[in-house]
């Protein structure tokens, strides 16, 4: 949030925020660029707080009139996404994934560090039905 907007900005609109995936990185980015205040999702605190130099708020503690936001604790960020989804998949994985959870096949996933083979195990249950 820039500094210059501070308490100065509307307190009549009604903010929302909701969690979202990759706010490490944003905010390391952040600092890196000068930034130290940020404004994120109460399920992205935790995560944003790891964070050296950063102070993370939420939103509607800032704006609803307090002096000093809240320390309450944040809940724990895989709590807003409950059950991963197929919406961040690449379409050929996508596809695999579907086929093998129609057809009841076994998935071998292979390949290096940080390739998504964790990610793509995790969306299996979610086409199974109950």
């Amino acid at each position: 949030m820039p500094p210059e907007c501070g308490r100065g900005c509307p307190r009549h609109r009604a903010y929302r925020f909701h969690p979202v995936r990759g706010i490490l990185p944003a905010v390391i980015a952040a600092v890196r660029a000068g930034f130290s205040d940020f404004v994120v999702a109460s399920a992205n605190q935790r995560e944003a707080a790891l964070v050296p130099h950063a102070k993370a708020q939420e939103l509607m503690l800032e704006y609803a009139g307090a002096d000093e936001p809240s320390r309450r604790a944040a809940p724990p960020v895989g709590d807003a996404l409950s059950e991963p989804d197929l919406v961040d998949v690449a379409e050929e994985a996508r596809n695999a994934l579907e086929v093998a959870a129609a057809e009841r096949h076994y998935l071998l996933l292979a390949g290096p560090p940080g390739a998504g083979k964790t990610m793509l195990a995790e969306r299996p249950p979610g086409l199974l039905p109950d």
